[in-house]
């Protein structure tokens, strides 16, 4: 999913290629990307005309921004002929294929093969690392819904036992799959937000059982006083 969208719109707006570099100029504010960060490049009839479309062409940059301009923009001329398509095999029979077809599609006029294999392995860490960490906290959620329950249902000291147990060895699960996310992709902001979460679980575990600790033994010596 391309989260950040650049439309070169206004005649203010502009786009072109200077040492390596593209500039997209918006509301007067400057996007630059290096060229070689594209991945790919499609044109889409938008306007359907008797000789000749209006063509959309979106240049893909990396794995969430996309820059689109459309062909009658003043850039566009410069920008795709004399500027890109001199530094890239760029497929203009597909773009011209584009302009005079009389249907809506996506033709593809440039790939980066290179950068799209990265962009395919990418987006497949990222789906198995979202996989995993819904997984952990679905143990997470289990571990402290179902042992709540078993208890509601059955009080009997079995059932306590057992949803102890039950509930432990859903949260080792949750924790053991939010480690697995985190080393599939160390910049996973969900597993990382899973992991503070389970660490901070934990560590208020230990200090609650360290004040049962203290405070028995206190109860304890109070008692011994007494007597």
């Amino acid at each position: 999913m391309y989260t950040n969208q650049i439309r070169i719109e206004n005649e203010a707006d502009s786009l072109y290629v200077q040492d390596g570099v593209i500039h997209a100029i918006v509301n007067n504010m400057d996007y630059p990307f290096m060229l070689s960060a594209i991945t790919r490049i499609t044109a889409v009839p938008t306007n359907i005309g008797d000789t000749y479309n209006i063509v959309s062409v979106s240049v893909f940059v990396g794995y969430d921004t996309v820059i689109c301009i459309m062909s009658d923009h003043r850039s566009y001329t410069s920008f795709l002929f004399d500027q890109l398509g001199k530094m890239l095999p760029i497929n203009f029979q597909r773009l011209n294929e584009a302009g005079v077809c009389k249907y809506y599609g996506e033709f593809e006029i440039y790939v980066n093969m290179q950068m799209a294999y990265a962009s395919y392995v990418q987006n497949s860490i990222a789906g198995e690392e979202k996989k995993l960490c819904n997984a952990s906290l679905i143990c997470w959620i289990a571990a402290h819904v179902v042992g709540r329950l078993m208890l509601l249902i059955d009080g009997s000291e079995y059932t306590g036992k057992f949803a102890v147990f039950f509930s432990a060895g859903l949260c080792i699960a949750g924790y053991v799959l939010a480690i697995m996310a985190i080393v599939k992709n160390p910049k996973s902001k969900y597993a990382k937000t899973l992991i503070i979460v389970y660490i901070a679980e934990f560590v208020l575990a230990v200090l609650a059982v360290v004040i049962i600790i203290v405070t028995c033994v206190h109860m304890l010596e109070d008692c011994s006083g007494i007597s």
